[in-house]
């Protein structure tokens, strides 16, 4: 995937290489998240503990009936220790890994299936800067790092006055059982 290109296709297969092969951090923002780039986050984090994990989807009955993410994943992540904050009404998708990162349009799997070719493009390269600047805006954990390695007082002043954005709430065992039991109930 490091061609050179900077339109890409990434798939839920994708990712999961692509989050397998972290050394320092993951963040994964979007409407919700698949099976497979769940278990590849719970399989990292056991070998790897002090590696920083971002997690922070659009959880609820309506996303996952679309098809965006699905309960087994979120499931898969609590069940690994793994804290899954609350994106609401997030549509765009961001994964970073380590010094690379993608703007991807994630696909609603219940109206069609993953792109899976480079002929159909769903993300987007980031370049290192903008990589830096989104995981400073969407994750505690960097922006804390970002503070203290910063060469200079001036700019750890400047990073610390950079407004996290999204929520850092986390989806409480309370609104997991909510969207569980919406989505048994209408299953009947």
């Amino acid at each position: 995937m490091n061609d050179g290109s900077i339109f890409c296709v990434l798939t839920s297969a994708r990712m999961a290489v692509l989050i397998r092969e972290a050394k320092r951090h993951v963040l994964y923002v979007a409407p919700g998240i698949q099976d497979e780039p769940a278990k590849a986050l719970a399989s990292l984090l056991a070998h790897s503990p002090t590696l920083a994990v971002t997690v922070s989807i659009d959880f609820d009955e309506r996303t996952l009936r679309m098809g965006y993410g699905t309960l087994s994943a979120v499931e898969g992540l609590r069940a690994a220790d793994i804290r899954v904050s609350q994106a609401i009404g997030f549509r765009s998708a961001v994964l970073i890994v380590d010094d690379n990162g993608w703007v991807f349009s994630p696909t609603a799997l219940y109206l069609e299936p993953e792109p899976q070719t480079d002929e159909t493009p769903n993300a987007l390269r980031l370049t290192v800067a903008q990589v830096r600047e989104l995981l400073i805006r969407l994750s505690p954990e960097a922006k804390r790092k970002a503070v203290v390695d910063a060469e200079t007082p001036e700019e750890a002043a400047r990073i610390e006055a950079i407004p996290l954005e999204g929520s850092q709430e986390p989806i409480t065992k309370h609104q997991f059982d909510v969207v569980s039991e919406a989505i048994k109930l209408r299953h009947l």
